[in-house]
């Protein structure tokens, strides 16, 4: 396990779609599934998001706080957690940052149930230390298809 934000959500990646759009960088990005269907409701979807932490599959989560909350006309819920998360840093780090072991990550989630163009999720997360060392920023949507629910 890695201290940085990395998604352990299976459950999510097969419950809904997922398209992630990396920002350009010269940086190394991991491995990643532009896409995945299912029928879940997007309302389920956001549900599971919400309530992760505290789990007992996540007990590299040591600490998980909503820091702020605020609703965005015309009908936007916008939510920052912050996050303590433990864990080792990748074998291809330097040797003198391997003792980190443990890193805060901001993440920003966007919940919009009544777009015109369908319903939608959006979330991005990045440490806000150790980012001399590496710095990861994750971006998911989910998006509701009208006719077929999650596609």
């Amino acid at each position: 396990e890695h201290s940085f934000p990395t998604r352990r959500s299976s459950d999510l990646q097969n419950s809904c779609t997922r398209s992630s759009a990396p920002e350009p960088s010269p940086s190394i990005h991991a491995p990643r599934a532009d896409r995945a269907l299912s029928s879940a409701p997007l309302a389920y979807v956001t549900l599971a998001h919400n309530m992760r932490f505290p789990s007992p599959y996540s007990s590299h989560v040591l600490s998980s706080d909503v820091i702020a909350r605020s609703f965005e006309p015309p009908s936007t819920l916008r939510t920052t957690r912050l996050i303590l998360k433990r864990g080792k840093m990748p074998p291809w780090a330097p040797r003198a940052f391997t003792q980190i072991g443990t890193s805060w990550v901001v993440e920003v989630s966007e919940c919009d149930l009544e777009r015109e163009t369908g319903k939608e999720l959006r979330v991005k997360s990045r440490n806000i230390d150790h980012k001399t060392i590496m710095e990861v920023v994750e971006w998911q949507r989910f998006v509701e298809d009208e006719q077929d629910g999650l596609a």
